[in-house]
């Protein structure tokens, strides 16, 4: 099925994965959509001193990716999905610019991921498992 897909911005996607592709010296794409499922795929959160993080594929069945924009290898990162009443679900840490998270044992809902980088929360955005 070919999917009908938008990034708001200047960011594009890839054709194969779906995921934003970093703009040269531009904004990135606030938003996503997948016009086949009328659902927000990605969602980057933005902090005041622009630190970014893209959550792909959202919504998700088994595991999503985090792709952390201006990543510094000094910084540790450390992330949380917790309900949207707040209960914490899954929690790790990272040194790593690229993350992958199991969340296939979460049950089908919405949850909110947010995005700690030595201590200080960067972001967060919303989750939705299927």
């Amino acid at each position: 099925m070919a999917r009908n897909i938008l990034c708001f911005g200047y960011s594009k996607c890839d054709r194969n994965t779906g995921e934003p592709q970093e703009p040269l010296g531009r904004k990135r794409a606030a938003r996503v959509y997948d016009f086949n499922k009328g659902l927000t795929l990605e969602s980057n959160a933005i902090n005041t001193t622009g630190e970014t993080f893209t959550l792909y594929p959202n919504p998700t069945n088994e595991s999503v990716s985090v792709k952390i924009a201006n990543f510094n290898d000094e910084s540790t990162y450390q992330y949380q999905i917790n309900t949207i009443d707040g209960k914490l679900m899954l929690n790790g840490t990272s040194q790593k610019e690229r993350l992958k998270i199991d969340v296939s044992q979460l049950a089908k809902g919405s949850y909110i991921f947010v995005l700690f980088e030595s201590g200080e929360q960067v972001g967060q955005t919303v989750l939705v498992k299927q």
